[in-house]
């Protein structure tokens, strides 16, 4: 991670209208309908909610970033996984730094490519009784976006529940293959 300076060098910031976004987060939503399931292979019951903002479903002028859930089951456990992508030059996106700056419960390098890195993040409940589990993978682009993909041992947008089972039903692996995913981009 020394060798890995972010934002990197020429990267430029990008802006978009609300218009080019939902365009963007609609062909997101429905490449994810196939995509998903060919990564978690077993998934059932796959349901790829809107990317959108702050608010579900909400896409504001000059929006810098889309976040959405994809929920499903597998193995008789019900989860979800969300999907964030900040553009180049986000305000708010996450940074190395942040990511593994010792406040999460454990942060590692994945693999570190020239201009891009990807990390591991687990992050720990604040109470030690709570048994909720969250894992991401981040991927720090090139271009200076970033793809973030997270996985619960819980369904995070369930109505009710939560209902927690042992372990995040997908692993690190289906993790990577949708935050490298480049056509999981804006």
């Amino acid at each position: 991670m020394k060798n890995f300076a972010w934002p990197p060098a020429g990267a430029q910031a990008k802006t978009f209208t609300a218009d080019q976004l939902r365009k963007r987060a609609t062909v997101l939503q429905e490449y994810l309908k196939t995509r998903f399931p060919e990564v978690v292979k077993g998934a059932t019951e796959v349901s790829v909610g809107p990317f959108s903002g702050e608010a579900n479903g909400v896409i504001t002028e000059g929006q810098t970033y889309l976040d959405g859930f994809t929920r499903y089951g597998l193995n008789g456990a019900r989860s979800a996984v969300n999907i964030a992508i900040f553009a180049p030059g986000h305000p708010n996106g996450p940074t190395p730094k942040e990511l593994c700056g010792g406040v999460n419960g454990g942060c590692k390098p994945i693999t570190v490519d020239g201009g891009s890195a990807t990390f591991v993040v687990m992050e720990s409940p604040a109470d030690p009784a709570d048994p909720g589990q969250i894992m991401s993978v981040v991927q720090f682009r090139a271009d200076g976006s970033v793809v973030r993909a997270t996985g619960y041992n819980y369904d995070p947008v369930a109505s009710v529940g939560p209902n927690y089972t042992k372990e995040i039903p997908i692993g690190i692996d289906q993790l990577m293959a949708l935050a490298t995913d480049s056509k999981i981009a804006i």
